[in-house]
């Protein structure tokens, strides 16, 4: 670790990913740490709110192992998706997937969120990915049907405060 700040060095990160990489056994053998077992297909995008939540609070020290509790989540939805395909059984991989699909989609957003803020690398805006979930809201003809009007309303309010448009935050 790195004196005072308790960052743990790269080259560490770098040779778990490198073994995740190119070694037989990243893959072959189960990865059980962390997964604490799946209730429904709401809790890992629960899981997901709860590390992200901690990341928008500098005072909270859970960010990461509540990424880990659902990247494992993650990893057991995508092994039972893989068990699924080798026995054929298409129709179970399916949803399987899509639930890893929604899930990192939202990881993607929310990690460009934070980037977005004053001070991190600021490769898109906030304004950025809300006008892209708007629009394909709009586009799909989501923004009109009853049981998403409140998602699509608080994104368009969000776009249209006052504090986001001083800030663009």
């Amino acid at each position: 670790m790195n004196e005072g700040s308790g960052a743990i060095r790269y080259g560490i990160l770098s040779a778990v990913m490198d073994y995740y990489q190119n070694v037989p056994s990243g893959i072959e053998t189960a990865h059980t740490r962390h997964f604490q077992g799946l209730g429904d297909d709401s809790m890992p995008m629960q899981r997901l709110g709860r590390a992200l939540s901690n990341a928008c609070d500098s005072e909270a020290r859970a960010t990461y192992s509540r990424l880990a509790i659902w990247g494992a989540d993650m990893n057991a939805i995508i092994q039972e998706a893989i068990d699924a395909l080798a026995s054929a059984d298409i129709r179970s991989a399916m949803p399987e997937l899509a639930v890893v699909q929604k899930n990192l989609r939202a990881f993607i957003d929310c990690c460009s969120l934070l980037d977005s803020q004053p001070g991190y690398m600021q490769f898109e805006t906030v304004a950025d990915i809300l006008t892209e979930i708007k629009q394909r809201m709009e586009d799909a003809k989501e923004d009109s049907a009853p049981q998403y009007k409140d998602i699509y309303m608080r994104i368009c309010d969000t776009l249209k405060s006052e504090d986001f448009i001083e800030t663009g935050e």
